[in-house]
């Protein structure tokens, strides 16, 4: 499954999304800064609660550019999950 950016954001992001079992692995790729993080964190919270899920990973290898307030909004579906991140 793959999420465009929304049409009124000013960043251009893309979040593909792949399911494995209980596994959920995220490749975020373009840029994210704060008019596009609640939206991205929102996406994320929605995966993790559409299907039990285990382990949520984040691949941001083609990642460009996230803001401060983007970090702590791709951490934060994790905390709500119960899951734990990686550091």
């Amino acid at each position: 499954m793959s999420t465009p950016q929304s049409a009124g954001s000013s960043s251009a992001y893309h979040m593909d999304l792949n399911r494995r079992g209980r596994v959920v692995i995220v490749k975020l790729a373009g840029s994210v800064n704060m008019d596009v993080c609640d939206e991205v964190r929102d996406r994320l919270i929605e995966i993790v609660d559409e299907e039990p899920t285990e382990n949520l990973i984040l691949d941001l290898s083609e990642l460009k550019f996230i803001c401060s307030v983007g970090l702590g909004g791709i951490s934060q579906p994790t905390s709500v999950a119960g899951t734990t991140t990686a550091a």
